[in-house]
């Protein structure tokens, strides 16, 4: 891990000192120019790039890379677990609505007893009506027979009245 550290900052530092040797080479003028001040600079500038190398390829990178892991990890898992309570409820769902329709198709099953019923105990209803009706003319039928039959009270009384 180490080794690829350094490939990657000897192979960063390189076209910088490339490019250094050029600029210098190119330069010339008859002036006067302090070289020491100049590579001073350089190295401060180098030395800065090479902090911000390693900073960015360091330990920071790897605490980096820890937490995009574990937070893919996390809304993976997080996902998962998401889609099975989905299916479970889309379980359920079917099952309640299964259980409703057959709730439904029993009730409507009651309703219609429930109206046959009612209707035949109509039939019946009508029927002891008629049969009463009919029982109760020929009781008033024979009442007026029998009362056409008894004789005449002399004495005033008035007739009695049946019920």
């Amino acid at each position: 891990m180490r080794q690829s550290y350094l490939r990657i900052f000897l192979l960063s530092i390189l076209p910088i000192l490339l490019t250094s040797a050029v600029a210098y080479a190119s330069g010339g003028g008859g002036e006067e120019v302090d070289h020491g001040a100049l590579m001073k600079d350089f190295g401060w500038r180098v030395l800065a790039f090479v902090m911000l190398v390693s900073f960015f390829t360091g330990p920071p990178l790897k605490k980096i890379k820890e937490f995009f892991s574990e937070r893919s990890q996390n809304i993976r898992t997080t996902i998962e677990g998401k889609n099975a309570e989905k299916e479970e409820t889309a379980k359920k769902f079917r099952e309640y609505s299964a259980k409703l329709d057959k709730a439904t198709d029993e009730i409507n099953n009651i309703i219609e007893m429930i109206k046959s019923q009612g209707a035949i105990e109509k039939e019946k209803i009508v029927e002891d009506a008629k049969k009463a009706a009919v029982k109760m003319k020929e009781d008033a039928q024979t009442r007026m027979e029998q009362e056409s039959r008894q004789p005449e009270i002399s004495s005033g009384q008035k007739p009695r009245n049946f019920p």
